[in-house]
């Protein structure tokens, strides 16, 4: 209550200990919650407390879930632009879309 703490920061000189880095700093960019920056496919750091009163911060870990996502929700979204580009380009050319000609 009041006291200051002490962290460990467990760096393994990677892409993740770099964007942990700069989140103990305060510097978290909004580029973090968006899919155009790495960062956004990592985890946040992981926080562990210890019995001695210190506080372990382990470095952020890939997560293939977010790529995942990310590969069919963009894919989804490229499928409804190029359907609705079709639709269009064969309404141009006169194809009736009716059963009776």
């Amino acid at each position: 209550g009041g006291l200051s703490q002490n962290y460990v920061l467990h760096s393994y000189n990677g892409f993740g200990s770099g964007l942990m880095m700069g989140y103990m700093m305060g510097h978290v960019p909004w580029l973090w919650y968006t899919p155009f920056s790495g960062a956004f496919y990592y985890s946040k750091p992981y926080y562990v407390d210890n019995p001695d009163g210190t506080v372990s911060v382990y470095p952020p870990t890939f997560d293939w879930g977010k790529v995942m996502f990310t590969v069919i929700f963009g894919g989804c979204i490229l499928f409804i632009i190029y359907a609705i580009i079709r639709t269009k380009k064969r309404r141009k050319q006169g194809y009736s879309q009716s059963s009776f000609g």
